[in-house]
């Protein structure tokens, strides 16, 4: 705990590295102290690299684990169309198997509701554009939620074509009550301008009663923000949340954006939730 505090911290305190001729400073002790300090937040950001690296191939055994569990999954529907003696689907079938096996992924470029295609769509990366990153959005070619990222601990990632007055919704409810679902991504936040994660979320309503779940944000393992989702923060069947990343400027990190469940009024009963977009802007 001791530890983790500490680096808490730390992140809070040193978004970017001072520079000398931010501080005029004539005295020796003040320039050593901040050459002592910069030191210091060199030593810090090469231990959060180490740490950004284990993550990396942590979510890369975890994408691993899927695709395996996917491709045994299409070898028992390969053997079911082969006795029915269906051999285009099992051509088909056999196909998507060996794409797996060659590197492609369900984790990654996966089209929700599009019958399997990879989306082509490209997100902005032009100097003018606000836009750093997209989590998932909807692919107008496929006609489904191209998910772009690393989403694991999801029963369901499932389009709907509207929801609450929204168009094309993405519905998302966790595995079971002690493993969240996660969408996850390792980047870098420019160094430069005041950046932001925001996301469009909603909850489940059953037989008119208000269900609510539990969003939280991790950076680096370390959670930023905590909010249940449910009816007291909802606008017009909507909630508008945004979470600010400008302490991480600089600094190559692993953003998890985590539905779990929880809230006072779920019990583990109605946890699906909804999203229209979540992604990292310039403010």
């Amino acid at each position: 705990m001791r530890h983790l505090l500490t680096l808490t911290c730390l992140l809070l305190a040193t978004a970017t590295l001072a520079d000398e001729s931010d501080f005029d400073f004539s005295s020796s002790g003040a320039k050593k102290a901040l050459r002592d300090y910069n030191k210091a937040i060199a030593k810090d950001e090469k231990a959060q690299a180490q740490q950004v690296k284990k993550a990396e191939a942590e979510g890369a055994e975890e994408i691993k684990k899927t695709r395996d569990a996917f491709v045994e999954n299409l070898r028992k529907a390969l053997k079911q169309s082969m006795q029915a003696g269906n051999l285009e689907e099992a051509n088909k079938i056999n196909a998507a198997i060996k794409a797996l096996e060659q590197g492609a992924g369900p984790a990654a470029g996966l089209a929700v509701g599009s019958k399997g295609k990879k989306s082509k769509t490209r997100i902005p990366r032009d100097s003018d554009s606000p836009l750093l990153y997209r989590f998932f959005e909807y692919d107008q070619k496929n006609n489904g939620f191209a998910v772009r990222t690393n989403a694991r601990g999801f029963s369901e990632l499932v389009q709907l074509e509207s929801y609450r007055g929204k168009e094309h919704v993405l519905q998302t409810h966790p595995r079971s009550e002690s493993n969240p679902a996660i969408f996850s991504k390792v980047l870098r936040i420019p160094r430069s301008g005041r950046y932001a994660l925001r996301m469009g979320v909603s909850h489940h309503i059953h037989d008119g009663i208000n269900r609510d779940w539990m969003l939280v944000v991790r950076v680096n393992g370390i959670s930023v923000m905590q909010q249940v989702v449910g009816e007291a923060i909802i606008q017009n069947g909507w909630a508008d949340i945004e979470v600010n990343l400008r302490r991480f400027a600089g600094r190559k990190v692993e953003i998890e954006i985590i539905h779990a469940g929880g809230g006072p009024e779920s019990n583990w009963n109605g946890e699906h939730g909804y999203w229209t977009h979540a992604e990292i802007v310039k403010k």
